[in-house]
């Protein structure tokens, strides 16, 4: 899940940008947050984003290699393991005169029991 989001979070930025993951604890889950600068989703992009072979607007036109099958099986590993995905982009704050959009993908998994770590096969 991690690589897929990352890899495309590297796909998706603009030149000299950075891709930021941040982690955290809330109560009792773990929070994932993936971030690029870059074009952006569109807003009606967004609602179809992890829909299989859904690939954003114009995205073959800038000849972005894809089949547009990762984030679909990335929701579904996200649900499999009860947790939930959701997605942004925005205009980035810092970035009015080069045109930036801030995409972030943040998964929310349930953290598993200490005991649970420990059971043997």
């Amino acid at each position: 899940m991690l690589l897929e989001l990352l890899t495309n979070a590297g796909k998706y930025s603009a030149s000299g940008t950075a891709v930021v993951l941040e982690a955290s604890e809330a109560a009792g889950y773990i929070v994932l947050s993936i971030s690029n600068f870059g074009r952006g989703i569109s807003a009606g992009d967004l609602p179809h984003i992890f829909d299989k072979f859904r690939r954003g607007t114009g995205i073959t036109d800038q000849a972005i290699a894809g089949t547009g099958l990762g984030l679909a099986l990335v929701k579904s590993l996200v649900q499999h393991l009860n947790g939930t995905i959701d997605v942004s982009s925005c205009p980035a704050e810092s970035s009015e005169a080069d045109n930036l959009w801030r995409t972030s993908f943040t998964l929310t998994l349930p953290q598993f029991a200490a005991e649970l770590s420990n059971v043997e096969e």
